[in-house]
């Protein structure tokens, strides 16, 4: 895996530590914008994988 995929893959993992300590729904709504942005760009990084 390259070195952007592993800052990326600690990113979304951070944020889905954090999701289940957060109550605000307006939170949560940025959050998962925000790791579903990060998987985007993986994918574009290597789009040769599924």
């Amino acid at each position: 895996m390259c070195e952007k995929c592993v800052e990326l893959d600690g990113k979304i993992a951070h944020l889905k530590a954090l999701s289940p300590n957060v109550t605000d729904e307006l939170t949560l709504a940025g959050m998962a914008l925000l790791t579903k942005h990060y998987e985007d760009q993986k994918r574009e990084l290597h789009p040769e994988q599924k």
